[in-house]
């Protein structure tokens, strides 16, 4: 299929810190940490941006972690709302240390603060799907099923704020949790706001974890965001169907 590019890679190596250009997509990983990656905007004492870097030693792992990434997604696509993925040990924000975030066209990116080993990298794939998802709702929200997701919700239910919210309150927890499920939420963190909740679906699905689909199955709620956050896909590249999307969980089991 036509996601499944050849990404090329030149290493550049202006000390202290590294970046690699990937050729197919044309973007930039960045190990900087400097302020100068942030925004303007975020440069306050009260966001208080801060990252620290991640060894030299684990560069080559993660720029394949994000080239894993990258195949998931058709060429144009990515080079059309993404320019840079930043990769750090820790980030922190309010104060609080975060997984992830992004900006207009760029991915901030952390590594479980331990050496790199499998569970490492995975988490940083999966935070790859789940920012980037960011980044297309809000280009693409005149597409999203804002309606009918809202819908999907229990008649009570109201997301709680955001993820820094979350955070805050240490209620942040990924993990797949049938209690929400039930109610078409696949972890109290998609509760935060519909954003994360959207978020939520695409780490999962994207990362092709095998879990989802039995989740999928078992819960018509689920099934039912699901089937939405395929659709806005389909709407960005034809390519993404459902049949793409389990065949990401089928090889991630091979």
């Amino acid at each position: 299929m036509q996601m499944y590019g050849l990404i090329g890679v030149i290493l550049f190596t202006a000390a202290p810190s590294h970046e690699v250009k990937l050729d197919d997509p044309r973007l930039t990983v960045s190990f900087k940490t400097e302020q100068s990656i942030f925004p303007p905007s975020w440069q306050t004492a009260e966001i208080k941006p801060t990252a620290s870097p991640i060894k030299s030693t684990d560069e080559t792992a993660c720029v394949d972690a994000v080239k894993r990434s990258l195949t998931k997604y058709p060429i144009k696509l990515t080079e059309a709302n993404l320019k840079t993925v930043y990769i750090a040990q820790t980030l922190s924000f309010y104060g609080l240390s975060y997984g992830g975030t992004n900006s207009l066209d760029a991915l901030y990116l952390t590594l479980i603060p331990v050496n790199v080993d499998n569970f490492n990298l995975k988490f940083l794939e999966r935070a790859f799907h789940h920012e980037f998802s960011s980044i297309l709702l809000r280009n693409y929200n005149h597409l999203f099923p804002t309606s009918a997701w809202l819908e999907a919700n229990p008649a009570d239910f109201h997301y709680r704020g955001d993820g820094t919210q979350s955070l805050r309150e240490g209620t942040a927890s990924t993990r797949f949790d049938d209690k929400f499920n039930a109610q078409g939420f696949l972890a109290e963190y998609s509760t935060s706001s519909m954003e994360e909740d959207f978020n939520m679906y695409a780490e999962a699905i994207l990362s092709g974890d095998p879990q989802f689909w039995k989740i999928y199955e078992k819960f018509p709620a689920v099934a039912k965001k699901a089937d939405l956050m395929i659709s806005f896909y389909n709407k960005l590249d034809p390519t993404f169907s459902k049949a793409t999307f389990a065949h990401f969980a089928q090889a991630h089991t091979q």
